[in-house]
């Protein structure tokens, strides 16, 4: 998957990490890329579907931002990782609070 910057790559392979994570446990993660509304145009936008046995568990939204300035995520894009987010790990706690809710 083609990537805007180093920070949606490191994200991208943090999620490819949580999608074995997961498949160990019989759990399966889809990564992809929204492309079309809800979709940013000043940011790629990344849904994962979680689901067990066809049944969809969780969809969630969000958006990577390769720098700070950007307005707040819309209800359909749960959160927006920025270096900030990333580096203090907060992209990571609202995504497991996301999924396991």
């Amino acid at each position: 998957m083609p990537v805007a910057s180093e920070l949606e790559r490191d994200v991208l392979r943090a999620l490819e990490q949580l999608q074995v994570a997961l498949d160990a446990q019989g759990v399966d993660c889809r990564i992809e890329r929204v492309i079309g509304k809800p979709a940013r145009r000043d940011a790629p936008t990344i849904e994962l579907t979680i689901s067990r046995q066809d049944s969809v568990i969780r969809t969630v939204q969000f958006a990577v931002q390769a720098n700070e300035t950007m307005a707040p995520p819309s209800r359909e894009i749960g959160f927006i990782v920025t270096p900030a987010a990333w580096a203090d790990g907060g992209f990571v706690a609202w995504l497991e609070r996301t999924i396991l809710q």
